[in-house]
């Protein structure tokens, strides 16, 4: 637990900027005792989550590639899925939806 709390990114201003260990990449039900010792930062991260959602229900990736577009752009699309999966389960078991 102690190497999950040092790497967790604090700064909420910053989660959008590329790659970041989020809260809610280590923590997937509200009884996970990380819950307590994140505290606030755990309903930030399910705030952001609500507010990134796009128009189409899903979120895109923080990251790029500089090189091998073609690959990236196959990537970006099962990237975009699994968070749509691991965000919406996440987001239901915080009861943020049903």
């Amino acid at each position: 637990m102690l190497l999950v709390e040092v790497c967790v990114d604090k700064d909420v201003s910053n989660w959008s900027d590329g790659y970041k260990a989020l809260p809610l990449n280590f923590i997937d039900k509200p009884d996970n005792p990380l819950c307590n010792k994140l505290g606030a930062l755990v309903e930030e991260n399910l705030k952001f989550f609500a507010e990134e959602v796009s128009e189409e229900g899903i979120w895109d990736i923080s990251w790029e590639w500089e090189s091998y577009s073609k690959e990236y752009a196959i990537a970006r699309r099962y990237w975009k899925a699994i968070l749509a999966i691991e965000r919406y389960g996440i987001l239901k078991s915080f009861n943020w939806i049903e």
